[in-house]
Protein backbone atom coordinates (compact mmCIF):
# COMPACT_ATOMS: atom_id res chain seq x y z
CA UNK A 1 0.00 0.00 0.00
CA UNK A 2 1.36 3.43 -0.92
CA UNK A 3 3.93 2.02 -3.36
CA UNK A 4 4.08 2.56 -7.14
CA UNK A 5 0.63 4.16 -7.27
CA UNK A 6 -1.11 1.34 -5.36
CA UNK A 7 -2.82 3.38 -2.63
CA UNK A 8 -5.92 1.40 -1.64
CA UNK A 9 -4.55 -1.93 -0.41
CA UNK A 10 -4.80 -1.30 3.35
CA UNK A 11 -5.73 -4.50 5.18
CA UNK A 12 -5.99 -6.46 1.93
CA UNK A 13 -8.43 -9.32 2.56
CA UNK A 14 -8.95 -11.16 -0.71
CA UNK A 15 -7.73 -11.73 -4.26
CA UNK A 16 -9.11 -13.21 -7.45
CA UNK A 17 -7.44 -13.86 -10.78
CA UNK A 18 -8.95 -14.41 -14.24
CA UNK A 19 -6.63 -14.51 -17.24
CA UNK A 20 -4.39 -11.45 -16.81
CA UNK A 21 -6.70 -9.50 -14.48
CA UNK A 22 -6.08 -9.51 -10.74
CA UNK A 23 -8.62 -8.10 -8.28
CA UNK A 24 -7.41 -7.22 -4.77
CA UNK A 25 -9.97 -6.38 -2.10
CA UNK A 26 -9.11 -4.08 0.79
CA UNK A 27 -11.10 -4.01 4.01
CA UNK A 28 -9.06 -1.11 5.41
CA UNK A 29 -9.60 1.14 2.41
CA UNK A 30 -13.04 -0.26 1.42
CA UNK A 31 -11.75 -0.65 -2.12
CA UNK A 32 -10.96 -3.08 -4.91
CA UNK A 33 -7.89 -2.57 -7.10
CA UNK A 34 -7.84 -4.10 -10.60
CA UNK A 35 -4.36 -4.93 -11.86
CA UNK A 36 -3.12 -6.08 -15.27
CA UNK A 37 -0.65 -8.88 -14.56
CA UNK A 38 0.07 -9.90 -18.16
CA UNK A 39 3.71 -9.14 -17.27
CA UNK A 40 3.98 -10.38 -13.66
CA UNK A 41 7.28 -8.54 -13.16
CA UNK A 42 5.56 -5.27 -14.08
CA UNK A 43 1.96 -5.18 -12.75
CA UNK A 44 -0.08 -2.24 -14.00
CA UNK A 45 -2.90 -0.72 -11.96
CA UNK A 46 -5.98 -0.39 -14.15
CA UNK A 47 -8.42 1.16 -11.69
CA UNK A 48 -9.40 1.41 -8.04
CA UNK A 49 -13.04 1.02 -7.05
CA UNK A 50 -13.56 2.83 -3.76
CA UNK A 51 -16.60 3.00 -1.51
CA UNK A 52 -18.53 6.22 -2.13
CA UNK A 53 -16.76 7.00 -5.43
CA UNK A 54 -18.16 6.69 -8.95
CA UNK A 55 -21.43 5.06 -7.96
CA UNK A 56 -19.80 2.29 -5.92
CA UNK A 57 -21.62 2.96 -2.65
CA UNK A 58 -21.70 -0.47 -1.02
CA UNK A 59 -18.04 -1.42 -0.63
CA UNK A 60 -17.58 -0.73 3.09
CA UNK A 61 -15.13 -3.35 4.38
CA UNK A 62 -14.55 -5.43 1.24
CA UNK A 63 -14.39 -9.04 2.33
CA UNK A 64 -14.55 -11.08 -0.87
CA UNK A 65 -13.89 -10.80 -4.60
CA UNK A 66 -14.47 -13.28 -7.41
CA UNK A 67 -13.83 -13.05 -11.15
CA UNK A 68 -15.45 -15.02 -13.94
CA UNK A 69 -14.86 -13.94 -17.50
CA UNK A 70 -15.86 -10.26 -17.64
CA UNK A 71 -17.71 -10.32 -14.30
CA UNK A 72 -16.40 -9.22 -10.92
CA UNK A 73 -18.39 -9.83 -7.74
CA UNK A 74 -17.51 -7.95 -4.54
CA UNK A 75 -18.84 -8.59 -1.05
CA UNK A 76 -18.80 -5.89 1.61
CA UNK A 77 -19.44 -7.00 5.18
CA UNK A 78 -20.39 -3.67 6.79
CA UNK A 79 -22.71 -2.71 3.93
CA UNK A 80 -24.07 -6.29 3.89
CA UNK A 81 -23.94 -6.11 0.12
CA UNK A 82 -22.72 -7.76 -3.05
CA UNK A 83 -21.86 -5.69 -6.12
CA UNK A 84 -21.68 -7.14 -9.64
CA UNK A 85 -19.36 -5.33 -12.06
CA UNK A 86 -18.65 -5.68 -15.79
CA UNK A 87 -14.86 -5.56 -16.17
CA UNK A 88 -14.70 -6.21 -19.93
CA UNK A 89 -12.82 -2.88 -20.00
CA UNK A 90 -10.80 -3.11 -16.76
CA UNK A 91 -9.82 0.56 -16.95
CA UNK A 92 -13.47 1.60 -16.98
CA UNK A 93 -15.60 -0.97 -15.10
CA UNK A 94 -19.39 -0.68 -15.09
CA UNK A 95 -21.58 -1.53 -12.11
CA UNK A 96 -24.30 -3.93 -13.28
CA UNK A 97 -26.14 -4.63 -10.06
CA UNK A 98 -25.98 -4.32 -6.33
CA UNK A 99 -27.83 -6.34 -3.70
CA UNK A 100 -28.06 -5.00 -0.19
CA UNK A 101 -29.51 -6.77 2.84
CA UNK A 102 -32.85 -5.27 3.83
CA UNK A 103 -33.14 -3.34 0.59
CA UNK A 104 -33.37 -5.76 -2.34
CA UNK A 105 -32.06 -8.93 -0.68
CA UNK A 106 -32.88 -10.70 2.55
CA UNK A 107 -29.90 -12.81 3.59
CA UNK A 108 -26.71 -10.79 3.06
CA UNK A 109 -26.03 -9.40 6.55
CA UNK A 110 -22.26 -9.59 7.00
CA UNK A 111 -21.61 -10.66 3.38
CA UNK A 112 -18.34 -12.61 3.25
CA UNK A 113 -17.46 -15.32 0.76
CA UNK A 114 -18.26 -15.12 -2.94
CA UNK A 115 -17.76 -17.58 -5.81
CA UNK A 116 -18.83 -18.10 -9.41
CA UNK A 117 -19.67 -21.34 -11.19
CA UNK A 118 -20.94 -20.99 -14.73
CA UNK A 119 -24.03 -18.77 -14.56
CA UNK A 120 -24.28 -19.02 -10.76
CA UNK A 121 -22.97 -16.64 -8.11
CA UNK A 122 -22.97 -17.73 -4.47
CA UNK A 123 -22.50 -15.50 -1.44
CA UNK A 124 -22.15 -16.34 2.26
CA UNK A 125 -23.41 -14.03 4.98
CA UNK A 126 -22.09 -14.58 8.50
CA UNK A 127 -24.66 -12.32 10.20
CA UNK A 128 -27.61 -14.11 8.58
CA UNK A 129 -25.90 -17.53 8.71
CA UNK A 130 -26.96 -18.00 5.11
CA UNK A 131 -25.84 -18.85 1.61
CA UNK A 132 -27.52 -17.03 -1.28
CA UNK A 133 -27.30 -18.15 -4.91
CA UNK A 134 -28.01 -15.82 -7.83
CA UNK A 135 -28.67 -16.90 -11.43
CA UNK A 136 -26.61 -14.71 -13.76
CA UNK A 137 -27.82 -16.21 -17.04
CA UNK A 138 -28.52 -12.59 -17.97
CA UNK A 139 -25.95 -10.52 -16.01
CA UNK A 140 -27.93 -7.34 -16.69
CA UNK A 141 -30.97 -8.90 -15.03
CA UNK A 142 -29.78 -11.37 -12.37
CA UNK A 143 -32.32 -13.45 -10.47
CA UNK A 144 -32.31 -14.70 -6.89
CA UNK A 145 -32.17 -18.50 -7.32
CA UNK A 146 -32.00 -19.87 -3.76
CA UNK A 147 -31.26 -19.11 -0.13
CA UNK A 148 -30.12 -21.64 2.45
CA UNK A 149 -30.33 -20.53 6.10
CA UNK A 150 -29.02 -22.13 9.25
CA UNK A 151 -31.67 -24.19 11.06
CA UNK A 152 -34.02 -24.15 8.05
CA UNK A 153 -34.72 -26.70 5.36
CA UNK A 154 -32.34 -29.25 6.81
CA UNK A 155 -29.33 -26.92 6.88
CA UNK A 156 -28.23 -27.13 10.51
CA UNK A 157 -24.58 -26.11 10.26
CA UNK A 158 -24.47 -22.68 8.56
CA UNK A 159 -24.07 -20.50 11.68
CA UNK A 160 -21.54 -17.81 10.82
CA UNK A 161 -21.36 -18.86 7.14
CA UNK A 162 -18.03 -17.58 5.95
CA UNK A 163 -16.27 -19.08 2.94
CA UNK A 164 -17.42 -21.18 0.03
CA UNK A 165 -16.36 -23.00 -3.09
CA UNK A 166 -18.05 -24.75 -5.99
CA UNK A 167 -17.20 -28.35 -6.85
CA UNK A 168 -19.16 -29.35 -9.94
CA UNK A 169 -22.84 -29.05 -9.03
CA UNK A 170 -21.99 -29.00 -5.32
CA UNK A 171 -21.55 -25.88 -3.27
CA UNK A 172 -19.41 -26.19 -0.14
CA UNK A 173 -19.88 -23.62 2.63
CA UNK A 174 -17.75 -23.31 5.73
CA UNK A 175 -19.47 -21.98 8.84
CA UNK A 176 -17.25 -20.46 11.49
CA UNK A 177 -19.71 -20.64 14.39
CA UNK A 178 -20.90 -24.16 13.52
CA UNK A 179 -17.31 -25.40 13.07
CA UNK A 180 -18.55 -27.22 9.99
CA UNK A 181 -18.51 -27.53 6.23
CA UNK A 182 -21.88 -28.06 4.54
CA UNK A 183 -22.20 -29.56 1.06
CA UNK A 184 -25.24 -28.47 -0.94
CA UNK A 185 -26.34 -30.07 -4.19
CA UNK A 186 -27.35 -27.45 -6.74
CA UNK A 187 -29.71 -28.51 -9.46
CA UNK A 188 -28.10 -28.31 -12.88
CA UNK A 189 -29.62 -25.74 -15.18
CA UNK A 190 -32.00 -27.42 -17.62
CA UNK A 191 -31.01 -27.43 -21.25
CA UNK A 192 -32.89 -24.88 -23.32
CA UNK A 193 -35.72 -26.17 -25.42
CA UNK A 194 -35.95 -25.13 -29.03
Amino acid sequence: DGFSGFNNLGSATCVALADDLLAVGSAGDSAVTLVDVSDPSNPVKRVELKDGVGGFNSLSIVYGVALSGNLLAITASVDSAVTLVDVSNPGSPVKLNEWKDGLNADSLQGARGVAFSGHQLAVTASGDSAVTVFDLSNPSNPVLAAVARDQAGGYNHLAGAHGLAFAGTNLLAVAEDSHAVTAMQLAPRPASLS
